[in-house]
């Protein structure tokens, strides 16, 4: 049985509306560009957030590794 996804906050939700937008995965520094965020760090927070909410998952140690659920 899967388990139920956590509620995102607004940017959280900004952030994955994002990724469902684009036909292929963005890499941190296209997350960044689209956000206006000027530290790779924002992005690997917020996309770290999704993950542990159970919305996507990513794949270690490879390039543009974020997976929708």
């Amino acid at each position: 049985m899967a388990r139920a996804k956590k509620p995102l906050t607004a940017r959280q939700q900004e952030v994955l509306d994002y990724l469902r937008s684009r036909k292929t995965p963005p890499s941190l520094w296209e997350i960044c560009a689209y956000f206006k965020w000027v530290n790779i760090n924002a992005a690997v927070h917020h996309l770290d957030a999704l993950e542990r909410k159970g919305w996507i998952r990513r794949i270690p140690n490879q390039s543009r590794n974020i997976r929708l659920r």
